[in-house]
């Protein structure tokens, strides 16, 4: 259940505890991958706990744009995945993509949405 992870410029990962909802993992970002030769990047440790999870997506999700130019942002694709609708998973990503889908409406997007969310199960 240790994790070792470090952001080269991107989201900050969001964590959900067995018994809590999913919060972001905030810590000092590294510069964007690739900006300089021989960067070093931070490296931050993570428990997992069995039951726990992590979604991980592009900046694509939060930057998302509506026909008002209003970005999506971290507020609504948190609500989103502690929806209590589906809490597997593949429940999770679906929620944040009706959530970003009906935010945006007809709204014509620049970046790409990636997403991915795993359950820790244990040893």
């Amino acid at each position: 259940g240790e994790g070792l992870v470090s952001n080269a410029g991107h989201e900050f990962p969001a964590l959900k505890k067995q018994d809590d909802d999913f919060k972001l993992l905030r810590y000092k970002h590294s510069p964007p991958l690739g900006a300089l030769e021989g960067l070093k990047f931070e490296e931050h440790k993570i428990l997992l706990d069995p039951g726990d999870e992590i979604f991980v997506y592009t900046d694509g999700v939060p930057e998302a744009v509506n026909e008002n130019i209003e970005q999506y942002g971290n507020d609504r694709m948190l609500e989103a995945l502690n929806a209590k609708t589906d809490n597997t998973p593949k429940g999770r990503i679906e929620n944040v993509m009706a959530s970003l889908d009906k935010f945006v409406g007809q709204a014509k997007q620049f970046d790409d949405t990636t997403m991915l969310c795993f359950k820790y199960f244990g040893i």
